[in-house]
């Protein structure tokens, strides 16, 4: 195998980078296969190992690629090329913190290789470090002094790492260079570069510069539609209120339905009052009768006779086409009490007229009006929680048409908000038999039988919903998993509920992992907006509200798991105790002994997952304490932390789990910033009372140390209860809500948690 290379055998070598850049990776493999089947030298032996791991792993087997180069490495660990490969197949397979110590290895070997330093800057902005992406391309900036793609992939990170003025120059410095054939732009590419560089100067509030630069370019801007809306913006900032509104109504011509438009223009025209707004969209409306937005705004705007003309002929045009949906278009002024009881009145006259109409000649067009008529009313008395009068009026709909599905779907709807899920369900069952090719209704249904814990229909509707794909490409909605996951957790199967939440987070990583190759990309193509709008997306991804759902219900699960655990490790001691009361103490202490060893284990493992040093855990003996659910359920929690820190319920978690991990700082903490978003929620009584037992209780047992007691216990007079004691502080807190139930429910927990014996006074 080791030998030295001969000049056909370095030509072959040659082609393996070529087929690199034309995505030929099979070939590149055979050309791989045919060198290391020959005798060469260690260098060219282990370098072409390490080409083939590469194409293995862009040929979607990184595993295969893996062996392939970790058997390199340990021919050669010297060489910067495996370690940059190895980084690669880290990537490919979503290890990008270990992707970055290998970039950082090779390029400890190769300091000045380009190609390492700019995957290393692209695997930071994947983690979020953002001054290391900075960094990183300031170093292929002065390697690459002459390349486009180096000057405004430092801007980018400039930009994103807060140096905005720093981005600015970078940008002034590149327009300024001398136009050579790397550096010249496509006119396509120079209009996004001049669009993101505006955007750059009005995020730095100069809306002068901002708006003569953007003039000065417009010639060179080929994205119409962005540089009116901007400019619109400008002129408004400014005061320059002739040009926006022109500028406005071009726009308006182009897309009557975008509300932003229409606040410009009010703007524009310096309109405060509501009249006036609605004289001005009674204009528009003549332009545009098919437009959404306008007839929106008018309902919302307009009063008196005015709304009384234009809501009575809209409904009455709306019902005479048979439509069930008004009640989605005047919704908007459902919360206008006036506006809504004359809407209440014109249904009720209407439908009154059509009944009349109806005794006299059966008229089917009048019966498909009355229809609608019916589920308007349904849905406004729904709306104003009036749920038993609309479930009646709904029923008088269903029996007037018993083929059509919007009576159904309505029905199912009010059944849901009077807590009966399963006749809720078999509602909306009853209208997806009625229209079967809607997928909608479909999956509407999936998510009522789940919510009524039929998890079985709910899964074979499901499969039958997705039945053209195949195994591998089948991707569960987000939602689905988190409604069985719930459903699994009502019936008393914590265990499915906490594994679908997984499966959850699981997507969530994996489409992160996907966005990677969107960074080169987009700096490639000059896409800098599109780029910019990206990151925020992918940093703000687990912000949906399903992902921070299943969050919430995957910690509380495995709380409740824990304590059921502990709960039956006690049970277990208790009757341990009892078998062995009559063994020797030789054999009680060795039991105890390898309690105690447990236990340590478990609170070595916390210690290292918490940041803060200063927080010591007391001691705890019961082997089962800090078992593996809290550990495997911390990354919801930082998710929690970092997406909804202004949660209470947030906070709440966060005490609980912190409490049964014995972290008193991160519980106090939790307290402080739960009572700064509500201080008077009913939730934080209890919390704050076992806090204050729980110290109190390892100070005297002298599991906490004096100092660091006093410091916590003077935090929680300061921020908690406030000088008052415990028996003060639930007095003063019946007194003040003991009329409202979940005050009340709270206030007896709270006595009840700080003396055991007052059980009956707690009870009543």
């Amino acid at each position: 195998m080791v030998g030295k290379t001969s000049k056909e055998d370095l030509a072959l070598y040659q082609q393996m980078p070529k087929c690199y850049i034309k995505k030929k990776f099979k070939q590149g493999i055979k050309i791989a296969d045919r060198l290391l089947a020959k005798e060469c030298s260690l260098v060219v032996y282990s370098k072409t190992l390490a080409w083939k791991s590469l194409f293995w792993g862009l040929l979607g087997k990184p595993d295969v690629g893996m062996k392939n180069i970790q058997k390199a490495l340990k021919k050669d660990g010297q060489s910067s090329l495996c370690w940059h490969v190895y980084g690669k197949l880290r990537t490919l397979k979503g290890e990008f913190e270990k992707a970055i110590d290998c970039y950082k290895t090779a390029l400890a070997i190769a300091p000045n290789s380009v190609g390492v330093t700019k995957d290393l800057g692209l695997a930071q902005v994947q983690i979020g470090d953002v001054d290391g992406f900075k960094a990183a391309t300031g170093t292929v900036l002065k390697s690459m002094p002459r390349s486009r793609q180096s000057w405004i992939s430092f801007a980018v990170a400039s930009h994103i790492s807060g140096d905005l003025e720093g981005a600015l120059n970078v940008l002034s410095s590149f327009h300024t260079q001398e136009p050579t054939k790397r550096m010249q732009m496509k006119p396509w590419d120079l209009s996004e570069l001049l669009l993101y560089h505006n955007n750059l100067i009005q995020e730095s509030g100069d809306i002068g510069q901002a708006l003569t630069h953007l003039l000065e370019n417009r010639h060179r801007i080929f994205d119409t539609t962005s540089t009116d809306e901007s400019l619109m913006r400008m002129y408004v900032q400014t005061g320059q209120y002739q040009e926006a509104l022109s500028i406005v109504q071009n726009l308006l011509e182009k897309n009557p339905n975008n509300l932003d438009y229409y606040n410009h223009l009010f703007t524009s025209l310096r309109l405060k009052s509501e009249t006036s707004k609605a004289d001005i969209l009674e204009t528009i409306l003549t332009e545009f009768p098919d437009a959404i937005t306008p007839k929106l705004l008018f309902l919302q705007y307009a009063t008196g006779k005015k709304f009384i003309n234009y809501t009575s002929s809209f409904i009455k045009q709306q019902l005479s086409k048979g439509s069930v949906n008004i009640f989605s278009t005047i919704k908007c002024v459902m919360k206008n009490e006036v506006k809504k009881d004359y809407i209440k009145l014109f249904l009720s006259k209407h439908k009154a007229a059509l009944n009349k109409n109806l005794v006299n000649s059966n008229n089917r067009k009048a019966e498909n009006e009355l229809f609608s008529n019916i589920i308007c009313t349904a849905r406004i008395l729904h709306h104003e929680s009036n749920h038993v009068e609309a479930l009646d009026t709904i029923k008088k709909a269903i029996l007037m048409n018993p083929l059509a599905s919007d009576g159904y779907i309505t029905k199912a709807r009010i059944l849901k908000h009077l807590m009966n899920p399963v006749e809720a369900c078999r509602a909306m069952e009853k209208a997806q038999r009625l229209e079967p090719a809607d997928r909608w209704l479909e999956m509407k249904l999936v998510k009522y039988l789940l919510r009524a814990d039929l998890v079985e229909e709910a899964d074979k509707l499901y499969t039958d919903f997705l039945k053209n794909e195949t195994e591998n490409e089948r991707v569960d909605h987000v939602w689905y998993l988190y409604e069985k996951a719930s459903a699994h957790h009502r019936s008393g199967e914590p265990e499915k509920a906490l594994e679908l939440c997984q499966n959850i987070d699981d997507i969530f990583t994996n489409m992160e992992n996907s966005n990677f190759e969107m960074h080169a990309l987009s700096l490639e193509n000059s896409s800098l907006r599109a780029y910019e709008q990206f990151l925020k997306i992918n940093k703000n991804l687990r912000n949906d509200k399903y992902y921070l759902k299943a969050a919430t219900l995957a910690v509380g699960v495995a709380l409740q798991m824990q304590d059921a655990k502990f709960e039956d490790f006690k049970k277990q001691r208790q009757k341990f105790k009892r078998s062995t009361s009559t063994n020797s103490g030789g054999t009680t202490k060795k039991v105890t002994f390898k309690a105690k060893k447990m236990a340590s284990s478990h609170v070595d493992d916390c210690k290292n997952d918490e940041s803060s040093d200063s927080d010591v855990s007391p001691p705890n003996n019961d082997p089962d304490y800090f078992v593996d659910h809290l550990l495997h359920v911390r990354h919801f929690l930082r998710a929690l932390q970092t997406h909804a820190p202004n949660e209470i319920e947030t906070q709440l978690l966060s005490y609980e789990m912190y409490s049964r991990l014995r972290r008193p700082l991160l519980m106090m903490q939790s307290l402080l910033k739960a009572r700064k978003i509500n201080k008077d929620h009913h939730s934080l009584l209890v919390p704050t009372v076992h806090l204050h037992r729980s110290l109190v209780r390892w100070g005297a047992k002298e599991k906490l140390p004096q100092k660091k007691l006093a410091v916590l216990l003077e935090m929680g007079r300061k921020g908690l209860w406030r000088n008052k004691s415990m028996e003060e502080l639930i007095n003063v807190f019946l007194r003040k809500h003991g009329k409202n139930l979940p005050y009340l429910l709270e206030g007896a927990k709270a006595l009840y948690l700080m003396y055991p014996a007052k059980r009956e006074d707690a009870i009543k």
